[in-house]
């Protein structure tokens, strides 16, 4: 029998506690009972969003949904809930906003000596952003504070700490605890409007069939298959370096080409865009071929055509027959007509004007750009790669000459180095042209990108995820609101 005398009033849960304790032959304090019934996240119950200016490379973390559509406009975009904070509860510190107007930057911190200390190097103190945790604690994420010179980025995940290193970012320290974020982005979302429809963008995979029993390639694209209802897939491509290199026995164009007869199987439009090591011009061991003249063997894609040419049903022309180097392919989605433009890294002249005409005559079509190299990282920022290596043109040529001319072209997609970005550019019209590079060169996973697009509202989001261990990447989720279509 158990005496409930001198008890004050609990919450049912520690009555059940308290008695789950003793029937279980546990000898527990109070003190112990109220501590299992109230988790220190149970309070953080704000999401809190990160934005981030990708020229400026400043960010804002808000739970304030009144002030998404103003950054927006700023030309700040929604990476999605990054932790959960609080507004205001007993037991937790208010993280002070700090803002510096020199260069946009915001530094957010429980601190009075860093307040004293930012407020001094002209820093002005914009009050409370919302409330967190000043030390750590059972189910609490440590934020890490990052910086670039006078910048400063805050991050929870490994993940983007490591992406934001690589970038040229700076770990400082850990600055308060919070809530991770909610659930990952599903991987299959059901669209909330029936305009919408998503692209599939295929990475760099040419980590993934060096080894005969590597099941990767083929698991990401069984996944899309099995998932394509769900989230109405409408064409997948790949960015180029779908293989590292070639052999006497062609055995990674072989399991490469086996893994794309999934689509084939499938009835999925698919595109291929040629990267540098599905070229001659790359021997075994992943480097340029020693003694070669790379200018030409860039150009040498008999291999590539021989085992990879299988999903050309699905496209509407070519620059050259036979050839899967530089395609078009053409399909309706969400209302609209959208092409896949693919193009063979540092393309030559011939084939830029051979591109012009095929984006003129289709004005009426949203067209996605979809090439091997074309951003660089360069003094921390992601730019137009200005250089052409061993091709013909640089990418700032491409964009100079076609991507920037036709305000139909919506958005370019890219790999080849870095890990993953998002950039914004304008064209001669003053049109929007969106920018994503996805890369990673993964030996454990397999990402894909994938874009969702409701052309009617006028909005996009794209994320990233791994089929082969269920992994994504919260802060590479962008979303933008406001875009135009044909």
């Amino acid at each position: 029998m158990i005496r409930m005398i001198g008890f004050r009033r609990r919450t049912a849960t520690v009555v059940v506690a308290a008695l789950l304790a003793v029937l279980g032959g546990l000898v527990l304090t109070p003190s112990d009972i109220v501590h299992a019934a109230t988790s220190p996240c149970s309070v953080l119950t704000k999401d809190v969003h990160l934005f981030v200016h990708q020229k400026k490379e400043v960010n804002v973390l808000t739970y304030n949904s009144k002030r998404f559509a103003g950054l927006n406009k700023g030309g700040y975009t929604d990476l999605g809930t990054v932790f959960r904070a609080a507004s205001k509860t007993k037991g937790l510190r208010a993280v002070r906003v700090l803002y510096d107007k020199r260069n946009g930057d915001r530094i957010y911190t429980t601190s009075s000596s860093e307040i004293k200390k930012f407020t001094k190097n002209g820093y002005a103190d914009n009050g409370i952003g919302f409330y967190a945790y000043s030390s750590a604690g059972s189910c609490l994420s440590p934020v890490y504070r990052l910086n670039k010179g006078r910048l400063h980025r805050f991050v929870v995940s490994s993940a983007d700490r490591t992406a934001l290193v690589k970038q040229g970012w700076v770990q400082e320290k850990k600055v308060f605890y919070v809530a991770a974020p909610p659930n990952s982005p599903s991987p299959t979302p059901t669209p909330t409007e029936d305009h919408s429809f998503t692209v599939a963008v295929l990475p760099d995979t040419q980590n993934e069939v060096l080894r005969a029993n590597d099941p990767r390639l083929a698991n990401r694209n069984q996944w899309l298959v099995d998932n394509a209802k769900s989230l109405k897939l409408s064409f997948v491509t790949h960015t180029g370096d779908i293989v590292n290199w070639d052999t006497p026995d062609h055995a990674q164009f072989v399991k490469a080409s086996a893994a794309m007869k999934i689509f084939n199987d499938s009835g999925i439009p698919y595109s291929l865009s040629p990267g540098n090591h599905d070229t001659a011009a790359v021997c075994p061991g992943g480097s340029a071929c020693p003694g070669a003249n790379t200018r030409a063997t860039v150009r040498d894609t008999k291999t590539f055509n021989r085992y990879l040419n299988g999903g050309t049903a699905d496209l509407a022309g070519r620059f050259q027959d036979g050839k899967l180097d530089n395609t078009y392919s053409i399909f309706t989605a969400g209302t609209r007509q959208w092409m896949v433009l693919n193009l063979e890294l540092w393309p030559r002249t011939e084939v830029i004007a051979w591109a012009q005409q095929v984006v003129a005559s289709h004005p009426k079509a949203n067209v996605i750009v979809a090439t091997h190299s074309y951003l660089a990282s360069s003094n921390g920022q992601w730019v137009i790669y200005p250089k052409k290596d061993y091709g013909a043109n640089s990418p700032q040529y491409l964009f100079d000459q076609l991507i920037s001319k036709y305000p139909n072209i919506k958005m370019v997609l890219c790999g080849h180095v870095g890990s993953q970005a998002h950039r914004v550019d304008t064209g001669v019209a003053g049109n929007r042209i969106d920018t994503f590079l996805l890369t990673m060169h993964s030996n454990a996973t397999n990402p894909v990108r994938l874009i969702q697009i409701d052309p009617v509202a006028g909005t996009l989001k794209t994320w990233v995820y791994a089929p082969a261990n269920n992994q994504s990447w919260p802060t590479w989720t962008v979303s933008v609101n406001g875009l135009d279509f044909e």
